[in-house]
Formats: C-alpha cells, sequence, structure tokens
C-alpha cells in the first residue's frame, strides 16, 4: 500500500528538520511529528494512520483533509466516529474553517441533513449502515476519514462491508488508530482490505 519512496523520504525530512507543510486557516500548531502524519496522508492517498492514544491523530487527519481542501483536491468528505468524538470532529473542522454536518437524531432528521450538509459529514458508523444508500445517491464524497477502525477488524460484519463499498468510490482514505489489532493479523488485513480494496488479495495469502 506504500507509494514508492513516500515513506522514506518523508522520514528523512522529519529527522532533517526539512519538512514543510503548513495548513492555511487551521488554527492549530502542529508538533513536526504530527506534520510527518499529515503529509503522509496526503502523499499516500490511502493510509492507516497507527499511532498511540494521545498523540493527536485527529488534528493529524483534520490537517490532512484541511491541506487537500485548500489544494482543490477535494471539496467533499465523510468522517466516521465513534459516538463519544464527533464533538471532538465538530471543534477540529470548526477551527479548520470547514462547515460540517454532525449527522444525528433520527432516520429522517438525519436524511435530511445529508442532503443540505455540502457534502461534509461527520456521522457514527451506526447511522451510515443504515443510511448508506442516501450518501452514495446524494453526494460523490471526494474523502473518507475512519476513526478508530479497529472497529472494522472482522471482515464479515456489516459494517466492514459498508466501509468497503464507501472506501472504493473514494479519491483519499484515512484510517486512523490507536490499536490496530488485537487478536490476530486478520484484523489487520480487514483494515487494509477496506482501506485499499484489492491491494493484498484474498485472505488466506495475507
Amino acid at each position: 500500500m506504500l507509494r514508492d519512496g513516500i515513506k522514506e523520504s518523508l522520514l528523512v525530512a522529519h529527522r532533517q528538520n526539512t519538512l514543510k507543510f503548513t495548513v492555511e486557516g487551521y488554527d492549530r500548531e502542529l508538533r513536526p511529528d504530527q506534520k510527518l502524519g499529515a503529509a503522509f496522508l496526503c502523499l499516500q492517498q490511502r493510509a492507516i494512520l497507527a499511532s498511540p492514544i494521545g498523540v493527536g491523530k485527529t488534528l493529524e487527519a483534520t490537517a490532512a483533509v484541511k491541506k487537500l481542501y485548500n489544494l482543490g483536491r477535494i471539496k467533499s468528505f465523510l468522517v466516521v466516529a465513534p459516538l463519544s468524538t464527533l464533538d471532538q470532529w465538530k471543534e477540529e473542522m470548526d477551527r479548520a474553517q470547514l462547515d460540517v454536518a454532525v449527522l444525528s437524531g433520527s432516520l429522517r432528521e438525519r436524511q435530511l441533513m445529508i442532503g443540505i450538509s455540502r457534502g461534509r459529514c461527520v456521522v457514527t458508523l451506526a447511522s451510515l449502515n443504515t443510511d448508506l444508500k442516501v450518501h452514495l445517491e446524494s453526494w460523490k464524497y471526494d474523502c473518507l476519514v475512519l476513526d478508530e477502525s479497529i472497529i472494522i477488524r472482522n471482515y464479515k460484519t456489516t459494517s466492514w462491508k459498508t466501509i468497503r463499498k464507501i472506501s472504493e468510490k473514494m479519491k483519499y482514505v484515512f484510517f486512523i488508530s490507536g490499536q490496530p489489532f488485537e487478536n490476530n493479523l486478520t484484523e489487520i488485513y480487514s483494515q487494509v482490505e477496506a482501506c485499499a480494496p484489492n491491494t493484498i488479495g484474498v485472505t488466506q495469502l495475507f
């Protein structure tokens, strides 16, 4: 899934303190390691950012989305996150001057909000499972961000199938996780296959 030379080039620039990554319009001062993560996401296009809790993965992903938005690479995006973090995502997107719709409430309320969201939405995976058809019919999203991608560690679940289906249609896909697997490597396979479909083949070959 790594594009040739990207990881190595970024690491060299990071070590030499020559990595230049600025995000106009984002009210955050990123640390060097956070700039590295955000730059990696932008350049890689489809990537899993696995870092310990507290490193600032939400900031890195927001910075990457804002950078791509500023460059005109994306116009619409979908953030899928745990219910407990929706407010945090809304706060970060506000600080990045990205007006987003946090989709909550009843099924009818969510689906009405999708239509007026301008294609910039923050949702839970549970609501996405229910509303997937409406999302796909309403917007051609450019970027998907999945927070805590460990939630789709089982490729046999409805949630995994939902994420993989919508991922296939994206130009950019960013998964972030503080714990990319808990039990076995099949959990890694599930996330990689959903993030970058058809990259590593069937699970028996993984």
